[in-house]
């Protein structure tokens, strides 16, 4: 038999029939947009620049000649390329560790690096010749190797370096000698002419001994 709304209990009457409604379209959802941050563009520094082209790549502590420290970029390289990064990395009033070949070739002081190494050797050469010259290679990266004559090494407690012969770029003789035992003192020397004139009386300083004379303006 059918029931009426009459038939029904009155909580019946009150409950509504189930009602299939459709939900509301949601959107899926999706993963957050991943930020892709734009890696930051890193200039090297031009110290960081030159340190690698000052670089041997290959240990050179048992150097006996300067050609044998000629490793790094910078002696190999277009030579336009080396003197501008040289100029770039030292900029107005600054300083690196170089050579004094490019030195003075940035300075045109010198026609080319080739006539820098050959300069080398050739006072190579004159005081390999000679005994008690000893070739000294460590330096640091872009720094010049030295000559000492050993047999004037100090033998006192307060020791002190023995006769040494440097490159420098701070005149055109390129050459600078530092008496055994005074290390404050560099004498100029005019170029390997002028070594090999005073070779003689270089070799014979002791650093508890006089210099037999004075050193002139001529040896520039």
């Amino acid at each position: 038999m059918t029931r009426t709304m009459v038939d029904l209990a009155p909580n019946e009457a009150e409950v509504a029939p189930p009602i299939h409604t459709r939900r509301p379209v949601v959107a899926p959802r999706r993963p957050p947009t991943r930020l892709v941050l734009a890696r930051p563009r890193v200039e090297p520094l031009p110290e960081l620049e030159w340190a690698l082209a000052t670089e041997p790549g290959v240990e050179i502590v048992h150097a006996g000649e300067p050609a044998e420290l000629r490793r790094a970029w910078i002696h190999g390289a277009d030579e336009h390329q080396v003197v501008a990064l040289f100029q770039e990395t030292v900029g107005p009033g600054g300083q690196v560790a170089a050579p004094w070949w490019l030195t003075a070739l940035a300075a045109h002081r010198l026609p080319s690096r080739t006539a820098g190494f050959e300069f080398e050797d050739a006072v190579h050469a004159l005081l390999h010749a000679r005994r008690g010259w000893v070739y000294v290679p460590w330096v640091c990266e872009g720094e010049d190797g030295y000559w000492e004559f050993a047999p004037s090494e100090p033998d006192s407690p307060a020791g002190g370096h023995p006769t040494t012969v440097t490159l420098t770029a701070a005149h055109d003789g390129w050459l600078d000698v530092a008496p055994a035992g005074e290390d404050a003192v560099r004498l100029p020397l005019a170029g390997v002419a002028g070594l090999a004139e005073r070779i003689d009386e270089i070799e014979s300083w002791r650093a508890d001994l006089p210099r037999q004379r004075a050193w002139t303006g001529r040896d520039r």
